[in-house]
């Protein structure tokens, strides 16, 4: 019958019916089936390395296309026998395994060998030799390796976005949990290629860095981004990804702010006294110096929320305040607590804590006292001739107008610390005292001198610093003479 099948090298025909090993009536079947090459289906009896009958089985598989098959005969590097044994494996789309063996780079004798392996899925990995920039030598080499769920990784090909080269190469990272890396494919927010990038970065605990694809409050592609920033210690970063209080988008926010010590910010995280939201808050504020902040937080005696709380104050000079947490003499709580009072010039208060002869605490006290002119209190420091902690002392006098006394102090005639021992002295009207500085005609050090003489009415003697027609000058010495 075959004579009759026109291109039949008849002489190979019938060279072939001396084959023990080839089934002619099968063979002479094959030449009814369309689209067959028999020439080249004939030839192939010479191969010794070709199961002819099993081949000749094949072509009553559905689906199988047999010119293809044949043509793969003369390709040196695929295993023929094993490739006709796959089409009994109901799992493997030959025509498609066959059409691999056109594209360059594929060890085709191996991807034949993967199907004995259980745990591949055949028909996908075939699947993705039509996708670009797959390395699928190195894809069928993942094959043997236990910890690779072969069937996953093939699924991550359909996501848009992975380097398939980059997640292959990961296989051979020992920290790196493939399964989970490769769950983490599912994930809209997460940055494959980056996520996979870190996987040659050493101080890097990929398998932490992953754990986190399950956390919502996590911006994971800013998490990823912070492994590039030299000086971060990424683990501790991850690890308060846990901690409820710290809001991580804005903490990694802060790795681009220079002059931030990231890890020192992290070690805060620890800190029970310390608002990590409202010290992050800070790193907007252009006036702190965020190092020095930090190194607050090992302070006992600082009140590192309510230090944090100053930032949003204006009128403080925020690194001047934190430069006097070095300074033992000061009650810097209190010093705090001053912010709130919007008659003080916090500025200069800050100032004042490098004159050693200022008692600052006291000074503090006195913001609490009504009717003090804190700013005048605190020029007042500057002012040699003053005994600032005696006329700190007299804000506890009810009788003291401490305003006025304050302004005493501006008048180079007076004797400011005469004054202010006036203010114990019994019978003397220290207001109406004080009124007469603004008198020019009155000689304060000797209107002074007269509160230890005894026998002097003080108050009738203030009383006539009124009058105009008296003499205050003059009056004081008759007076004195009066005395003697």
């Amino acid at each position: 019958m075959l004579s009759t099948a026109d291109g039949i090298d008849m002489n190979r025909l019938i060279m072939l019916s001396t084959a023990d090993e080839v089934d002619m009536n099968r063979l002479i079947m094959l030449s009814t089936a369309d689209g067959i090459d028999m020439n080249r289906l004939i030839m192939l009896s010479t191969a010794d390395e070709v199961d002819m009958n099993r081949l000749i089985m094949l072509s009553t598989a559905d689906g199988i296309s047999m010119n293809r098959l044949i043509m793969l005969s003369t390709a040196d590097e695929v295993d023929m026998n094993r490739l006709i044994m796959l089409s009994t494996a109901d799992e493997v789309d030959m025509n498609r395994l066959i059409m691999l063996s056109t594209a360059d780079g594929i060890d085709m004798n191996r991807l034949i060998m993967l199907s004995t392996a259980d745990e591949v899925d055949m028909n996908r990995l075939i699947m993705l030799s039509t996708a670009d920039g797959i390395d699928m030598n190195r894809l069928i080499m993942l094959s043997t390796a236990d910890e690779v769920d072969m069937n996953r990784l093939i699924m991550l090909s359909t996501a848009d976005g992975i380097s398939m080269n980059r997640l292959i190469m990961l296989s051979t990272a020992d920290e790196v949990d493939m399964n989970r890396l490769i769950m983490l494919s599912t994930a809209d927010e997460v940055d494959m290629n980056r996520l996979i990038m870190l996987s040659t970065a050493d101080e890097v605990d990929m398998n932490r860095l992953i754990m986190h694809s399950t956390a919502d409050e996590v911006e994971k592609n800013r998490l990823i981004m912070l492994s590039t920033a030299d000086g971060i210690d990424m683990n501790r970063l991850i690890m308060l990804s846990t901690a409820d209080e710290v809001d991580m988008n804005r903490l990694l926010m802060l790795s681009t702010a220079d002059g931030i010590d990231m890890n020192r910010l992290l070690m805060l995280s620890t800190a029970d006294e310390v608002d990590m939201n409202r010290l992050i808050m800070l790193s907007t504020a252009d006036e702190v110096d965020m190092d020095r902040l930090l190194m607050l937080s090992t302070a006992d005696e600082v009140d590192m929320n309510r230090l944090i709380m100053l930032s949003t104050a204006d009128e403080v000079d925020m690194n001047r305040l934190i430069m006097l947490l070095t300074a033992d003499e000061v009650d810097m709580s209190r010093l705090i607590m001053l912010l709130t009072a919007d008659e003080v010039d916090m500025n200069r208060l800050i100032m004042l804590s490098t004159a050693d002869e200022v008692g600052r605490n006291r000074m503090i006290m006195l913001s609490t006292a009504d009717g003090i002119d804190m700013n005048r209190l605190i020029m007042l420091s500057t002012a040699d001739e003053v005994d600032m902690n005696r006329l700190i002392m007299l804000s506890t006098a009810d009788e003291v107008d401490m305003n006025r006394l304050i302004m005493l102090s501006t008048a180079d005639e007076v004797d400011t610390n005469r004054l202010i021992m006036l203010s114990t002295a019994d019978g003397i009207d220290m207001n109406r005292l004080i009124m007469l500085s603004t008198a020019d005609e009155v000689d304060m050090n000797r209107l002074i001198m007269l509160s230890k003489a005894d026998g002097i009415d003080m108050n009738r003697l203030i009383m006539l610093s009124i009058a105009d027609e008296v003499d205050m000058n003059r009056v004081t010495i008759p007076s004195m003479a009066k005395l003697t």
